[in-house]
């Protein structure tokens, strides 16, 4: 059981990491990582027109399980937990991995209507690669 809180503890930590606290610092964010994938992709004016409300839509559900997961990962701080809580965190916890593989799966099905399937590639790749790049920029950050 220690183990799985362990876990769930990182996996928590790592999320704070990658999304600052700062409202200004998490738009500017956003924006980096719309510029990243506009110049990955390539869009053409109806790709882009009907792409990008769909991404946003699909970035604000996964923020959506992404403050949820916060707010799970603050009740497991309490130090009176008890294992029922736990397990019951631990569920929802699973649940809403469970719930973002969904949300994914079903956003590629609307990704696949709008593009070609070689940009919905790139898409995923590029999504994938902006992450590492900040991950690269945050470890080599100079501490303050």
């Amino acid at each position: 059981m220690k183990s799985i809180l362990f876990i769930l503890l990182m996996f928590g930590h790592i999320l704070l990491i990658s999304q600052p606290n700062e409202c200004k610092h998490k738009e500017q964010l956003k924006a980096q990582k719309v510029a990243f994938l506009t110049s990955k992709l390539d869009l053409t004016v109806e790709e882009a027109q009907n792409f990008w409300p769909l991404y946003n839509e699909l970035e604000k559900k996964k923020e959506e399980i992404y403050t949820a997961q916060k707010n799970i990962f603050s009740l497991l701080e309490k130090e009176n937990i008890s294992d029922k809580e736990l397990s019951e965190l631990t569920d929802k916890y699973i649940e809403l991995e469970f719930a973002e593989s969904k949300l994914i799966s079903e956003y590629h099905l609307k990704f696949k209507k709008v593009l070609p399937i070689k940009k919905i590639a790139i898409l995923y790749y590029s999504d994938r690669m902006f992450k590492r790049e900040l991950l690269h920029k945050l470890k080599n950050c100079p501490k303050e």
